[in-house]
Parts: structure tokens; sequence; C-alpha cells
């Protein structure tokens, strides 16, 4: 039997699903770069001592580092859906 945040995850996910896997992306890693970008931006701001030009990487960074993470949560919250789904079945069948 599946508990209540098994049911929470699932309702949200099939949510997140229908919008589809190219918004989820779009949004996630933009929100996410965006986030990044300026608290990174406010740290190393601190440690460059007046020399912007060092820090002009950390934007591509931070879209790299949200992507792979947006790829990899959406790997995982597939494989936790179809397993929970699939155990749900077997539970009504027996």
């Amino acid at each position: 039997m599946l508990n209540t945040e098994e049911r929470r995850f699932l309702r949200n996910w099939e949510e997140q699903r229908k919008d589809g896997k190219s918004q989820y992306f779009l949004l996630y890693i933009i929100a996410g770069s965006i986030v990044m970008t300026i608290g990174v931006f406010f740290v190393a701001s601190m440690f460059t001592f007046g020399r912007p030009n060092k820090l002009w990487p950390i934007p591509l960074t931070s879209i790299a580092i949200m992507t792979t993470y947006t790829w990899l949560s959406w790997k995982n919250n597939e494989k936790r859906w179809k397993s929970l789904i699939k155990r749900e079945l077997e539970e009504n069948k027996g």
C-alpha cells in the first residue's frame, strides 16, 4: 500500500510529465542557472577583489551544472514513478 508521500509524488509527477520533458528542462535549467549564477557571483565577487574579468565562466558553469542536475532529476523521478506504479498494480492484483 502506498503511503501519503508516495501518492503525493505520483500525483505531482504525473502533472509534470503531462507538461513534457522539454518544459521541465526549460523551467529548471533557466531558473536554476539564474539563481546559481547570482549566488556564485555574490560569493566569488568577494574573493576576486575587483577583477570582474575572472567571473565570466560562472554563468556557463551554472548552465552546465543545472543541465546535468535537471537531467538526473528527471531520470530519477521517472524511475521512482515507474516503480511506484508497478508496485501499486501488483498490490491491486493480490
